[in-house]
């Protein structure tokens, strides 16, 4: 073994490369069909990735809050080294059952929804350019699906369950007779981008039963309060947005349990309130008949300020009627009189009369001045006559418009000097309202104090109720679909591409037993 000359290695190492690169030269004599094949299975990878529903895994997280924890009370010792006893098991069948899963579908009219129809594929939309409207309760219509298809700028509707069709020429069923259980309206022509739409409607039932097959609620680890909600769609943003009303109705059902023990607590405290203020009713309505009776009316205070009111209604009522006398009397002077000078200072208390009186008069005396030393038809004079004619009637004007405010304001004061003289007799009335309020706040801190107490604790419980759950996470989703894998699909297809070819050469070449060139004679000769 040692007398082996080292040259051999080199001799048989270099034969081995030779024969390598003989075989990658005579493979790669084909790459054109490696290459058509690899580009075809590309691209039966991509139609693939194009046309087959993506499915989106969206997941939510909770934490189950345990009613202590939220308590308003201090947590006892117990409670501090205990751990939650919290059923999760118990929270899922929840959050799954059908009474949560039914409050969703009414919530977001789950029934009723649209898909668009294309050349090669059918998606659920939750963007469409019309608006649909239901008549009736979606879920009273049952199993239906209906066709809305765009035609010469007509709306064609079909009922797929009998191929009944029906055709709108405005593009709107509104103000057009027909027993199709919705309504469509503002059909956008340039955002319709489908063949058509189909519009259905499916049974709660069968929602319920959906949701619950899709639907995937899991703990996270074994002493975690945090479940993990899945739901896998091929519509990601409508899986979130059914995720998240989930959550929200499953904490509004928690939160009504827990306003259950505070609204029994106000009810109680409302009913003993009724009571005790009925009572209180009653004994007032008896110190009111007996005060009455035996003519107990202490009128203190306010029989002295009442007093005060009636001299003071006195005097105003006293100068309205001097002011009345005044403007009457002046009134009279204006209408059974011609034009003289009039009283000025009388003691009117309307500035605007006396301001125009005062004017009247001076235009009288500028008129007796002139009437010496010009003529009657000097223009000037006839113009004084004119201002006094407008001046005069502006005065009687003003002298009605002042006796009707005097009249209302007289009328006024008549009426609250009769309402504060009725306000003696009532003292009685106003001393029992008094003395009930005094009453029941007596009663309410004497004997009431812990009832009433307890009762604002509940009603601060029950409006400001602490949520059931703590949300981890809302509805999340990767943009990245869980099917189909986009990259193994494309990767698997770049193997397979290569491989076909290169197995149908390797057969052939194996099978191959002829001489194509001085190679092959001479290896054949080597071989024999």
């Amino acid at each position: 073994m040692n007398n082996i000359d080292p040259n051999f290695n080199d001799f048989q190492n270099h034969d081995n490369s030779d024969n390598l690169t003989e075989v990658f030269y005579k493979y790669f004599f084909f790459w054109k069909y490696f290459l058509i094949s690899i580009v075809s299975f590309v691209f039966l990878a991509y139609l693939v990735n194009r046309y087959t529903p993506k499915l989106f895994e969206v997941y939510a997280k909770i934490q189950i809050l345990d009613k202590k924890q939220t308590s308003l009370e201090m947590p006892s010792a117990e409670d501090l080294f205990s751990k939650s006893k919290i059923n999760l098991e118990n929270e899922i069948e929840v959050i799954q059952s059908s009474n949560i899963l039914n409050e969703v579908i009414i919530n977001l009219n789950l029934n009723l929804y649209v898909e668009a129809v294309g050349d090669i594929m059918t998606s659920r939309e939750l963007e469409y350019p019309f608006e649909v409207k239901s008549k009736v309760s979606s879920n009273s219509v049952g199993n239906k699906s209906f066709r809305l298809e765009l035609n010469n700028d007509k709306l064609l509707i079909l009922n797929k369950l009998n191929d009944k069709e029906y055709e709108f020429h405005n593009l709107s069923t509104l103000g057009v007779k027909h027993d199709l259980p919705f309504e469509i309206t503002n059909v956008k022509i340039k955002e319709w981008k489908y063949n058509y739409f189909n519009v259905n409607y499916v049974r709660n039932s069968n929602l319920i039963a959906n949701l619950k097959k899709d639907i995937k609620i899991s703990k996270i680890g074994s002493n975690s309060d945090i479940l993990q909600i899945n739901f896998n769609h091929h519509n990601a943003e409508y899986a979130k947005i059914v995720i998240d009303e989930i959550i929200k109705v499953f904490n509004n059902d928690g939160i009504k349990d827990r306003q259950l023990i505070h609204k029994r607590t106000i009810d109680f405290v409302n009913d003993r309130y009724k009571y005790l203020s009925s009572e209180l009713e009653t004994i007032e309505l008896e110190k009111q008949s007996y005060k009455t009776t035996n003519k107990l009316v202490d009128l203190g205070l306010n029989s002295t300020i009442s007093l005060e009111k009636n001299s003071t209604f006195e005097e105003s009522l006293f100068s309205n009627e001097n002011q009345i006398f005044l403007v009457n009397n002046l009134l009279n002077e204006l209408i059974n009189t011609d034009f003289k000078l009039l009283p000025s200072n009388i003691g009117l208390e309307n500035i605007e009369v006396n301001s125009l009186i005062s004017s009247y008069n001076n235009l009288y005396l500028e008129k007796q001045k002139l009437n010496t030393s010009a003529g009657p038809n000097n223009p000037y004079l006839i113009q004084l006559d004119n201002s006094l004619k407008d001046t005069r009637e502006n005065i009687i004007f003003s002298l009605n418009n002042y006796l009707s405010q005097l009249n209302v304001i007289r009328d006024n004061i008549k009426n609250k000097s009769k309402i504060n003289q009725k306000n003696v007799a009532s003292f009685p009335s106003k001393e029992k309202n008094l003395r009930a309020i005094e009453r029941n706040q007596q009663i309410k801190e004497a004997l009431y104090l812990f009832l009433l107490q307890k009762g604002e604790e509940a009603q601060v419980s029950y409006a400001v109720t602490e949520p059931s759950i703590k949300v981890v996470e809302y509805g999340y989703f990767n943009k990245n679909p869980i099917y189909p894998k986009t990259k193994m699909i494309f990767l698997v297809a770049i193997l397979i591409g290569f491989l076909i070819p290169f197995l149908i050469i390797y057969i052939i070449f194996t099978f191959d037993n002829k001489i194509h060139s001085r190679d092959d004679l001479e290896k054949k000769s080597l071989d024999l």
